[in-house]
């Protein structure tokens, strides 16, 4: 993953839970990035890791107080995410933002629905399962507004 900011080098991050399906073509990542925003601390996740606890407990032992997820998800894939998403901002108090994409993808269908939640684990906002756009999350008031592109 990389993260592009103004004024700032490119920052990487890489996966550190490979599915076994990776194995053969991907090597583990080694170390959590976190990003630190104003008062909060970004701590990223890409597919598969961010549906494993101990990465999430990692985080959090780093001081993380976002967790953001980046997955290519099917519809299955989706539902089980957002019951685990809701627990664990609850769980963990920390908002849980979470990237989908659209479309075909390796072998499945991605469909979206990428979302936010609080830390008392509410769906804020939303995205469809066929349109693109933008959740912005306002993290001082907890509100979250969806635009589509």
């Amino acid at each position: 993953m990389m993260i592009f900011e103004p004024q700032r080098p490119p920052q990487y991050y890489s996966k550190q839970l490979l599915h076994s399906d990776e194995l053969p073509y991907f090597a583990n990542g080694h170390e959590q990035l976190i990003l630190n925003r104003g008062n909060h601390r970004l701590a990223p996740a890409i597919c598969y890791e961010s549906m494993q606890i101990k990465h999430l407990e990692n985080a959090v032992s780093l001081g993380a107080s976002i967790y953001v997820a980046c997955v290519a998800d099917s519809e299955k894939g989706v539902c089980n995410a957002f019951k685990h998403y809701s627990t664990i901002s609850q769980k963990y108090s920390l908002p849980v933002l979470m990237s989908n994409s659209i479309g075909f993808c390796d072998n499945f269908f991605s469909v979206g629905q990428s979302g936010v939640w609080n830390k008392k684990g509410t769906l804020l906002a939303q995205l469809n399962d066929h349109e693109e756009g933008v959740i912005v999350y306002d993290t001082e008031n907890e509100q979250a507004v969806v635009f589509f592109l």
